[in-house]
């Protein structure tokens, strides 16, 4: 099942605020941090989301990063372009899968690599630093509806 990335009701974005990473296929951008979590925000005279990530790296040292997102005309998807510093950026594609925008979210990335290659990413996201395992099972077992393996995915150390 597809949901919108942004249920509106009431004037209130239900996707907003703080989500906790719990597994992901570790993209090279989190590569040796822990503790990641996200905080979603809405600039109303942009229409961007606003996130800045932030995690701890081996050395306990803090890594944040801004992303700015726009949404498409689908409720579920939306672009994103992060900093990455020297004046370069990454720009990628989310889809949310799933989610129940107060417990969990199921979040895929893919993207094409310059026409060479193309990657997938996934993530499982919490209002919490953890996530029931039984909730965490079932979004496992949803990925092969959008063709990754579940054994893919590694667990995000939330012990800040």
């Amino acid at each position: 099942m597809i949901l919108p990335f942004c249920m509106v009701d009431s004037g209130k974005l239900f996707y907003l605020g703080t989500w906790y990473e719990i597994k992901s296929t570790k993209p090279y951008f989190e590569d040796g941090q822990r503790c990641i979590k996200a905080d979603y925000k809405f600039d109303t005279t942009t229409g961007i989301f606003v996130t800045n990530s932030t995690g701890f790296d081996s050395v306990n040292k803090t890594v944040s990063r801004v992303q700015f997102a726009k949404s498409y005309d689908q409720d579920n998807v939306f672009t994103a372009k992060y900093f990455l510093g020297s004046g370069y950026y990454l720009t990628t594609q989310y889809w949310v899968v799933d989610t129940d925008y107060n417990n969990y979210a199921l979040v895929v990335s893919c993207n094409d690599l310059f026409g060479l290659a193309s990657s997938r990413d996934v993530w499982i996201l919490s209002r919490k630093p953890t996530l029931d395992d039984d909730i965490v099972t079932n979004l496992v077992a949803e990925l092969d509806t959008v063709g990754i393996h579940g054994s893919k995915l590694g667990d995000m150390i939330q012990n800040c």
